[in-house]
């Protein structure tokens, strides 16, 4: 048995990354499709709609592009099982003006040009 002591912290590391190979294979096939696609850091958060102003504007000095809940779980898993991961996301919902947009046609077709780079970069690295 293990103990620690209280004074004793334990902290997940600030950053959890995606895997840089498939991450070049996702770029790559959204760059051959001509997406309009930036690569960059995410915020993550624990809770819908808990985000204030203040951390909004925080997060986005330190060049957060996004917010989202998964993607660190999802890296954090990765690396801890030694699989790749990585994540493309269609922004729908803009946390600078607090406006959604609901049955937006780009977002659509964001969500359908991701799912092709998606499938693409799988197939790109399983052949490797």
């Amino acid at each position: 048995m293990t103990t620690a002591s209280p004074t004793t912290t334990c902290r997940p590391p600030p950053y959890a990354k995606s895997s840089p190979e498939l991450t070049r294979h996702l770029a790559g096939a959204l760059a051959a499709q001509g997406a309009d696609a930036r690569q960059g850091s995410g915020w993550t958060m624990s809770a819908v709609y808990r985000e204030t102003g203040s951390e909004v504007a925080r997060y986005g000095v330190l060049g957060a592009l996004t917010a989202v809940m998964e993607a660190a779980g999802v890296f954090a898993v990765a690396e801890h099982r030694g699989i790749d991961a990585a994540a493309v996301l269609a922004v729908a919902d803009s946390l600078a003006d607090r406006r959604p947009r609901r049955d937006h046609p780009p977002t659509e077709t964001a969500l359908h040009t991701a799912v092709e780079a998606v499938l693409a970069a799988l197939t790109t690295a399983a052949r490797e």
